[in-house]
């Protein structure tokens, strides 16, 4: 008996910004941050002894497909049930990351004496924003497995099954070479 299956899963989405397109950097003067329509917004603005401001500045959106294919065989002759089969799996991930695109900047009160005042003058004590640019990688991965067991009925009271599997799961690269593995074990 052979039994084959094959399946496909496609998945797109993630978070996207409820601000995406509001161009609050230049219409403040704010340089260093993204000036891309998809993940313009409000920066996320720390004011010590306040509630934070603005909005998360980390949005990712993903699309994924995978593909994955069956094969087990039974055959059964006798005392002997012989089982086989593999499994072939393939991952293209890509997610886009515009991480602190928008910028993150902290009012601590260090230019004036208070946090507030130092906002009100737009003098943050911190600002960080991430690469302009979105991160974006195209991830790919291979796994394959295989199988083999044999069943013995070697008497009526007596079962033996013997059994070997392979198993190599890819380490996730990138289409282009953009990211890498570190192998911390290695010499």
């Amino acid at each position: 008996m052979n039994e084959l299956r094959f399946g496909w899963l496609w998945v797109g989405g993630g978070e996207i910004s409820p601000n995406a397109g509001n161009d609050f950097a230049s219409s403040t003067g704010l340089q260093g941050v993204t000036t891309n329509p998809l993940d313009t917004g409000y920066p996320d603005v720390t004011i010590t002894g306040y509630s934070t401001q603005g909005e998360a500045t980390q949005y990712v959106t993903r699309t994924s497909t995978d593909y994955e294919l069956y094969d087990n065989v039974i055959w059964h002759h006798g005392k002997h049930t012989v089982r086989f089969g593999g499994y072939l799996f393939h991952l293209n991930l890509v997610p886009v990351n515009a991480q602190n695109a928008r910028g993150t900047f902290a009012f601590t009160g260090k230019s004036t004496g208070d946090a507030l005042g130092d906002f009100l003058l737009g003098a943050p004590n911190q600002g960080s924003a991430g690469v302009l640019g979105r991160g974006r990688i195209s991830g790919l991965t291979d796994w394959v497995h295989f199988y083999v067991e044999d069943g013995w009925q070697i008497r009526p009271n007596l079962h033996l099954d013997l059994g070997l599997r392979y198993e190599y799961n890819q380490n996730m690269r990138d289409a282009n070479n953009n990211i890498a593995v570190i192998d911390i074990i290695a010499n």
